[in-house]
């Protein structure tokens, strides 16, 4: 699978015209259980596969799950080679139901039962679904705070502590990166945010015009009042400008239309 190149400083956003939309990328399934030396099961990719093919999917589907790994090929950011990162991406929208406010949830513990029939250790799933859970978007994710040393402490004690927060520091920017690369596409270019807005107002086909109006303003205005959108200086640098200018307009226009 190509990556996503970047020109002039402009990020480019895949979609529905230069992306593969209807399928994922088994061999690269294949070769990321064989990194991390889990059971590359057949079952698990295929019923992947068809969560993702869903006929009511119009955006959260394979075309982005490959977009997610395609941004994940071009970050420079050190966590991009972690494997629980790119399990996270690959579950995280398992499970989507329009209907529903516990998908990350489902979808977590769904990724929780596959990882384990792999042979996944008890560490991995926990993280993977941790990462998944950062996909609620609910408070942005940031690295955690280093805690200042008491020299009066015991030394061992001292040193596990450093351990736990550089554990803990680690695990905050995965969650960062994998918060990132799923709302990338706030910051695409104009024609393709709206082609987006498009997607996802057609899985919400049931929603009434007015209530669908007022609530998406909502949520695009809780972006708007973050002081970033976006928790690593590279998606800050690439999609924070665009991003704001994109909801900014459509926050306005639903705000009319509601």
């Amino acid at each position: 699978m190509s990556t996503i190149e970047y020109t002039s400083g402009k990020p480019y956003c895949p979609s529905a015209g230069n992306i593969t939309m209807q399928a994922l990328n088994q061999a690269r399934w294949q070769k990321l259980c064989d990194r991390v030396g889990l059971s590359a099961e057949a079952d698990t990719f295929r019923q992947l596969q068809e969560k993702y093919a869903q006929t009511h999917r119009t955006y959260h589907n394979a075309g982005h799950i490959n977009a997610c790994l395609m941004h994940l090929d071009a970050t420079r950011y050190p966590e991009a080679g972690n494997a629980y990162v790119e399990y996270a991406l690959w579950f995280h929208d398992a499970i989507y139901n329009t209907f529903s406010s516990r998908n990350e949830e489902r979808s977590a513990n769904w990724a929780e039962e596959m990882l384990r029939k792999s042979g996944a250790s008890a560490e991995a799933t926990e993280r993977v679904k941790s990462l998944i859970m950062a996909t609620r978007h609910g408070v942005p994710p940031a690295d955690a705070p280093r805690q200042p040393v008491n020299s009066d402490r015991n030394l061992d004690v001292l040193l596990a502590s450093d351990r736990a927060i550089e554990s803990l520091s680690r695990y905050s920017r995965q969650a960062a990166l994998v918060s990132d690369i799923d709302l990338a596409i706030l910051g695409a270019p104009p024609e393709r945010f709206e082609e987006f807005e498009r997607q996802i107002r057609a899985e919400y086909w049931w929603t009434p015009r007015n209530t669908y109006a007022r609530r998406r303003a909502a949520v695009l205005r809780s972006f708007l009042v973050r002081p970033s959108i976006y928790a690593t200086d590279e998606f800050r640098d690439r999609f924070e400008q665009q991003a704001r200018t994109n909801l900014a307009r459509l926050a306005a226009r639903l705000s009319r239309a509601g």
